[in-house]
Formats: C-alpha cells, structure tokens, sequence
C-alpha cells in the first residue's frame, strides 16, 4: 500500500491527460462518486467496481515511474472514464487521510478478480488433451466438471429451464436427433434439401448496429460429420461440390465481413477430410483438391498443409498428377485467366518437386514466366540451378517488358540485379541502385541506405553532397552529362526506369532538406532551412512539428513559436475537440518554459489565452486543467 500512496502523490493532472485524453479524464470527474468498493489487491493493484450504465470491474496499475495502466470489464477499448474515476477516487482517498483497504478473499471483488481472471486471458482457450487424444479447451473442461457433476435428472430440469429461452438450441438437438437416428440415405437427401435452402438466404450484418441475418450452417456441418463418420465420403464429396458452386453465389450477393464464408469454409475442411477415404485413387485426390483450390476466390477450400501434407503420398502419385496437370495446361491453351493458370502452373511445379522430377521445372517456366507473370520465380530458379549467366540476361529482358504494366514485378527483378551485384563485390554497381530508389522516392529511409551503400563503395561524401544539391535544384546528378564530367562517381545500372517528375514534388524540396538536416543532427542548418521554409505555401503538415521537436532542447524560441502557432490555429476553430488539440502544445510549451525556467512567460501566456477567449467557456476548462497540480 505504501508504494501506491507514494505513487499517487507523484501524480499530476498532466499525467492523467497525457494517459486518458483531456476529455476522458473531464467526464471521469463525474464518475468519483460511482466508485464503489476501493481497495489494492496484494500484487499492488488499484481495485474497484465503478457504476456507469452497468457495474463494471475496473482496475489500475502504476509502476514505480508513474506509468498508468488499466483494465475495465465497460465495452471502450482504450483507457476509459471508469479507470481514470478509480485513480481520482483514490486519490481523494489519500487525500483524506482515509486507509484504503486490502482486498481479502472474502470480498466480492476478489473472487471477480482472480477466480474468474481467466475469463479474460489468453489460457482459457488453450487445449488441454480429452481422453480420446483430441483436445479441448481450460472452458471446455470447466464446462465438462459442471455438467457431469449433476445427475441426470438435475440435467432434465436445467435443460427444461434453459432451452425455451434458446430456440436456437432447440433446433440444434432437433437436428443431432434428426442426425443420429436417420439412415446415411435419408441423411443424404436431407442434406441436399439443407443445402439448397441455407444457400438461399441473405446474407447479411451490420457490425455498427448489431443488426443482420446470417445464415446457419451449424447443421450441415453436424451432418456431413455424421456422414464422415458413417464412411459415405464419395457422397459426401458429391454434396461438398453443390456446397462450393450455391456457396460462391450465396457470398457474391452478401454483404457481412466474412461469417458467411468462414461458415461454408468450416463445411469444405469436413468434405475434403472425406478425400483419403474416398474410392478416388491417390492422385485423383490431389488433382480434385487442386481444381476446386486453383478457382476459389473466396478462400473456401483449406490449406493444404493443415489438410492433406499429412498424408504420404508417394513419389508415383505425385509424377501421375504431373501429368494430369500438364495436360490439363495443354487442352486450356489460353481458356485460363491468367491467375488460374498460374495456380496450375504452380501446383505443377510442387509436383514436380515432389516427384523427383526437378529437370522439368526450369523449361516449364520457361514456358509460361511471362503468360503467368513467374518471371521472378523463373530467374530465381535459373540461380538455383546454377544458370548465372541465363538468369541475368533474363532479369534485365524481363525488367524492360514489365516496367510499365508490372511496375512490382519490375521491381523484384531490380533487386534480384541488385543481390547478384552484391553477390559479385560490385559495391559500385550495388551503390547505384540504392541511388536509383532515392531518386525514385526521396525519402530519409533511401537516403540512409544510400548512406550505407555508398560508404561501402568509398564514395558516400560525393553522393552526399551531390544527392543534397539534387534536392535543392532538381537536377539529377546521375545523367549521362554529369558522367561525363566525372562528378557522379557510380556506374549506370543494368536497369534504369523511364524518368518521370512527380507534379507534387517542388525544388528546393526543404521538407526532405529539413529531414536530412534532423538525422544528422545538423541543428544549425535545421534552423536556417525553416526559415526559409516559413515562406513557401507549404508551411503545414508535419514538418513544423518535426523542427520543434528537434530544436527544442538547443533553440527553444523557435519550437515555442511553432508550438503557439500551432495551438492558436486549433483554438481558432472554436470547437471542444479542437481546444483539447491545443492543448497538447500547450502542454509541450509549458514543459519548455519550466525547463529553460520562463514560467513568468507562461503565465503570461495562459492569462493573455484566457483574456482574448474569456466567452469561450469550455476552452477555459481545457486551460485550467494545464495546471501542473498534482492530485494530492
């Protein structure tokens, strides 16, 4: 208990809205009075009930620096006005000089707040192993220990209480009823019927409102398991297809954020554990896995290393369905949209692998790089190959034929030039692409791999300063005159884009010269740049902040200026949000002020504030709760 009180007599406002936000911490002050059985749990907790629209479990930590954190049983996400009330409460406490209490096993709150913690963690759905090898989860378990506790009369009478008021349950032991007693035959023709109606329905929810139809696919999943179970599985992979074709459609005319095709995909995992026990042979499962999987778009089909890598299937059956696969290639000429091909073309390549028959991968994607887009995947496997020389020529080959349309794809390729120069010792070369990506997008995080590319090429102070002029002028140093005159030290890359000026991009760039000057912590020629910078029609966004931040420590004139600035044109908006924005520089200003001691500026600052803005009342709250008071 003594490290709370000594933690909460360090507290002050600031510290609060720094945690909560002005406004949160504004509406908790409403909430100290709802704080109901304040006490500390013994691992150094603040723990309490707080009423709002419910009573909900709130509980705070804060750690020997002062940091707050919190948890809240209400349904904000972030902190909330119910944990920010819990501080304040125990703050008055203190302030009383009334003795919080230890929370004992005895409480009410105890009992919520570890017996039944893990309601709120991550290890209440962790699997615990059955009996029968499968595994359930620590709520499962718990389920199980209150269910088998009862007898079965106990059970009737709850189940009597309980289902009237869950129809859905009601239909749900229906069904398993349906489902345990009907003859696979039936079950089959009822299945059909099931399908057919529950691929019919809506499908749609409204996540803001709570509102929608779902479809239920609980029972079909009950009834292609019971069908599994029964060993009916080349039926079962009959209906798995009408699933798939009704399914598609049903999802194309929805509108949820997925339930509908996470349902059906739940059904398919079923179908396709049907495929091993099917009468189909082993590669006639693989190649009816492979179809259906090469054309789903709604990711309906599972994975196969969570399906059917499990399963030994040999070298022989992987070479038969090579061959089915080729020659399903061969009889689509170009009937295939081009990532349908690909998905065959990569399923023939896994076959290949599998099969022993890796000869045949580099001349199939030879074949089909550039109709399938593996252009990339192609030179790749040249290098792997030990076709060096191939694999180049093709790289640059690829670049020039994808650099419009494929400007991605381009791009891998660049980099795979770039790897082999890396490979070669070519630092110059290696160099030259790196400048090739600045040039291209300007930005600190180029500028600091050309930093670390050319330093390693021995002539980073050269790039630098011509990559600094560069910003200033617009003139690109690496033109073929600048070679000429030996100013421009790296060679020209095996690769080079078509040049083109962004219309968004003015010289002298000083956002980017500013952000230079910042990372290297050239403070002089930071200030100068944002003087210069203030003239320009581009004095907004980041860049103030991004200069106030870095000069604040070594000219604090001009961080303040900017801060002020800044805060003065959101109190200008004459709206509450706005006035807790200011506040936020307000409060950076008053940390500089106490720091380089100029609280008397301060003051006079705030007092001008309150003077010129004295009918605006709620900003006059925002600025009385700047004060740096502590709680207690």
């Amino acid at each position: 208990m003594k490290n709370i009180i000594t933690a909460l007599k360090k507290l002050t406002n600031n510290d609060l809205n720094e945690w909560a936000g002005h406004t949160i911490v504004g509406r908790a002050k409403g909430y100290i009075k709802q704080v109901e059985s304040l006490c500390y749990s013994s691992d150094g907790r603040l723990v309490a009930y707080v009423h709002g629209s419910e009573r909900y479990l709130t509980y705070v930590n804060i750690d020997k620096k002062g940091a707050l954190t919190s948890y809240c049983s209400c349904p904000y996400w972030d902190t909330c006005k119910h944990a920010v009330a819990l501080v304040l409460a125990a703050a008055e406490q203190v302030k009383l000089k009334h003795k919080i209490p230890l929370l004992t096993e005895d409480d009410e709150l105890y009992d919520e707040l570890f017996n039944n913690e893990d309601e709120f963690s991550d290890e209440d759905y962790a699997p615990t192993p059955r009996e029968d090898g499968s595994k359930r989860s620590k709520r499962e378990a718990t389920i199980e220990t209150l269910l088998t506790a009862k007898t079965k009369a106990e059970l009737v009478a709850f189940l009597l209480d309980v289902l009237p008021r869950h129809p859905k349950l009601i239909d749900e032991l229906k069904n398993a009823e349906q489902v345990k007693t009907a003859t696979p035959e039936k079950l089959i023709i009822k299945l059909q019927r099931d399908i057919k109606k529950i691929t019919s329905q809506e499908a749609w929810y409204d996540h803001w409102n709570y509102r929608g139809e779902l479809p239920d696919y609980t029972p079909i999943l009950k009834q292609m398991q019971a069908l599994l179970r029964a060993g009916h599985t080349d039926a079962l992979l009959a209906l798995g297809d009408e699933l798939l074709e009704r399914g598609r459609e049903q999802i194309e005319h929805s509108n949820d954020d997925g339930e509908t095709a996470d349902a059906i995909a739940e059904c398919m995992a079923v179908v396709v554990q049907a495929l091993p026990q099917s009468s189909l042979t082993r590669p006639e499962q693989l190649f009816w896995f492979i179809t259906r999987e090469v054309t789903d778009d709604y990711q309906l089909m599972p994975i196969y290393e969570e399906s059917l890598n499990a399963i030994d299937y040999h070298a022989k059956d992987w070479k038969t369905l090579a061959s089915l696969i080729a020659q399903k290639l061969a009889e689509s000429n170009n009937t295939l949209k081009r990532y349908t091909r690909k998905g065959w073309v990569d399923w023939l390549t896994t076959a290949y692998q599998c099969a022993g028959m890796e000869q045949e991968i580099i001349p199939l994607l030879e074949l089909e790089a550039e109709r399938c887009n593996l252009h990339t995947q192609f030179v790749q496997e040249l290098l792997a190959a030990g076709e060096r020389d191939k694999a180049h020529k093709c790289c640059i080959r690829f670049y020039q034929s994808t650099i419009q349309e494929l400007p991605g794809i381009a791009r891998d390729l660049q980099q795979q030039l770039r790897a082999m120069a890396q490979a070669d010792k070519r630092y110059d070369l290696v160099a030259a692409y790196s400048a090739q990506d600045f040039f291209a997008q300007t930005s600190t995080e180029h500028y600091q791999a050309l930093q670390k590319a050319t330093t390693k090429a021995g002539c980073w102070p050269a790039i630098r300063l011509a990559v600094l002029d560069y910003l200033e002028t617009g003139k690109r140093p690496d033109t073929d005159a600048k070679r000429k005159n030996k100013s421009w030290p790296l060679p020209k890359p095996e690769v080079e884009p078509p040049e083109s000026k962004s219309p968004f991009v003015q010289f002298p760039d000083l956002d980017k010269l500013i952000r230079i000057a910042i990372l290297e912590k050239r403070l002089d020629d930071v200030a100068s740049l944002f003087e210069r910078f203030k003239k320009t029609e581009y004095y907004h966004g980041g860049t103030p902040e991004r200069v106030a931040e870095a000069l604040a420590s070594s000219r604090p004139q001009i961080a303040l200026d900017i801060w002020q600035k800044i805060a003065e044109q959101h109190i200008a908006r004459a709206k509450p949000a706005a006035y807790v924005d200011a506040a936020r520089y307000l409060r950076l200003m008053h940390k500089v002020y106490k720091t380089t001691k100029r609280l008397p500026e301060w003051n006079a600052l705030i007092l001008r504030l309150r003077t010129t803005h004295k009918a605006k009342r709620r900003l006059l709250e925002v600025l009385d709760g700047l004060k740096d008071k502590k709680l207690i």
